[in-house]
This record gives C-alpha cells, sequence and structure tokens, in this order.
C-alpha cells in the first residue's frame, strides 16, 4: 500500500494520498495498522479517492470492518472527501461519526490534519 510520512509540529502521521491501492476490504486495515506501528505513528489521513466504493456503500460492511479494526488498535483517522461521494447511509454515517474521536471526514486538508493533531483520540 503506498503512503506517505508526514511530519508537522513535532509529530508523524501517515498520509494516503489519492493515487494508489484504495481501501477496500478488512485485509487493508490490517495493512495500514502495521505501516502505523513500523512508523511510530498512530496518525492516519486518507485523501478520499482512496476510499473505495465499498467502503462508501456500508451494505458491503468494509467501512464498520476497516474502522472497527482502527478503533482496536487507537488509529486516528482522519479522511478529505469530496461532499459529492457521501450520499445515503454513508452521509447519515458521517454525521455521527464526526462527533466521535477516532474518525472523521473532512472536505479541507487542512481541518482534517488539525484535528488529527490535535491530541490523541481528542474530539
Amino acid at each position: 500500500m503506498e503512503y506517505q510520512i508526514m511530519e508537522k509540529n513535532g509529530e508523524k502521521l501517515i498520509l494516503l494520498e489519492g493515487a494508489g491501492t484504495p481501501i477496500g476490504r478488512e485485509e487493508d486495515a490490517n495493512t495500514l495498522i502495521e505501516i502505523c506501528a513500523r512508523n511510530g505513528t498512530y496518525l492516519l489521513l486518507v485523501e478520499g479517492k482512496r476510499l473505495s466504493e465499498d467502503f462508501l456503500r456500508l451494505r458491503t460492511g468494509v467501512a464498520g470492518a476497516v474502522l472497527q479494526k482502527f478503533a482496536i488498535y487507537g488509529v486516528k483517522v482522519a479522511a478529505v472527501l469530496d461532499k459529492d461521494r457521501a450520499k445515503g447511509k454513508f452521509k447519515e454515517f458521517l454525521a455521527e461519526s464526526n462527533r466521535g474521536s477516532m474518525f472523521r471526514v473532512y472536505e479541507d486538508h487542512a481541518e482534517a490534519e488539525h484535528w488529527l493533531l490535535e491530541g490523541p483520540a481528542s474530539s
């Protein structure tokens, strides 16, 4: 899985830019957790293009399985997603998850980065 390591304000985070393998299976969460552990950070910033259509369709169960794994291992995730891709049940899901402390979606990269770096699992 293609990624970059960013350092900002003395903190490291893993960046999944738009080009690359999309997150589309539960196994992808395992790979990303391993990447986080290897690099000493549990902060993950995902460009929306890396979220597969199966991830965005809640009925597939991909988003739930992936996000549950991230929560179990303490990976704090922010995604930058064009609001046009958030539809139906996924849009409702985002309204709920954006109140939480482990996964949030933003339209702006800087806002997503700020939330990730403001502290461990804070809301």
